[in-house]
């Protein structure tokens, strides 16, 4: 499935851009369902390029019979992008932590600097989902199971790939209050 979505932050590229780059845990508080992400690694590459790789823990609700068969560290992810400053985008492929084949997802985040100040941003992802790849589910419990797990893993990727304009306007907001 590919997904696009675009926004206009009421900032210049010049902050935006720097701000999801190296300190993404500043957006955190504003993201609808993440707890929290830790930088695994980052290494400045090229004048114009940084390679990082973060470890992505999300937020959500695990029904019962799914909290009782899975580890709640397989809904969390691993994120692995290349930054190039010189056009204002970062490719990044993701990951699960515990099932790395259960889903192939890669994108590209495009930073605009537009008229007036702002930044055009344009998130721009593909995401398959095998579920028949997650660990720890018997297969008597896979036809009742399998489609609920896909479904978290659905709701919990897609939102937080497609919010992050809202997550930098409700940054801004909160530090001009």
């Amino acid at each position: 499935m590919h997904i696009e979505s675009k926004d206009i932050i009421d900032h210049p590229q010049t902050e935006v851009y720097p701000l999801v780059r190296d300190e993404m845990h500043k957006i955190v508080p504003y993201l609808p369902n993440i707890e929290r992400i830790d930088v695994l690694s980052a290494e400045r590459v090229s004048p114009t390029e940084v390679h990082m790789t973060n470890h992505w823990h999300p937020k959500l609700e695990i029904p019962g019979i799914v909290k009782k068969l899975v580890n709640p560290e397989l809904f969390s992810w691993h994120d692995d992008a290349t930054w190039r400053d010189d056009k204002g985008l970062v490719e990044y492929k993701i990951w699960g932590q515990l099932a790395k084949d259960a889903y192939a997802c890669s994108g590209i985040n495009y930073f605009t600097a537009i008229e007036g100040g702002k930044t055009e941003l344009k998130v721009t992802f593909d995401l398959s989902i095998y579920p028949d790849k997650i660990p720890g589910v018997p297969r008597f419990l896979g036809g009742k199971v399998l489609p609920v797990l896909e479904g978290l893993i659905r709701s919990t990727l897609e939102p937080n790939l497609t919010s992050l304009a809202k997550g930098l306007k409700g940054y801004f907001a909160a530090q001009h209050k």
